[in-house]
């Protein structure tokens, strides 16, 4: 079963077409908010002493970077 989850015009606007590291990031800051963002990590590993940390809906990761060669080379190229 495949994850549907809409991000409005209005913000897939303003998402950066740089490059496709900008676009990961810019489309993460569009799906989950920043509290959110920097208390949560992809893995829910722990990389410092402190405790491991909760990770992020990984349906929602996976929409946006599992599909990422797809984006770089099909809709950047739609926009340069």
């Amino acid at each position: 079963m495949v994850a549907c989850f809409q991000i409005s015009l209005q913000v897939l606007a303003q998402v950066s077409k740089a490059n496709a590291n900008k676009m990961t990031n810019d489309l993460m800051m569009a799906m989950f908010d920043l509290d959110m963002l920097s208390s949560c990590s992809l893995t829910g590993k722990t990389y410092n002493s402190g405790p491991p940390k909760p990770t992020l809906d990984l349906q929602k990761v996976q929409a946006i970077i599992g599909k990422r060669n797809l984006l770089s080379t099909h809709f950047l190229a739609d926009f340069q």
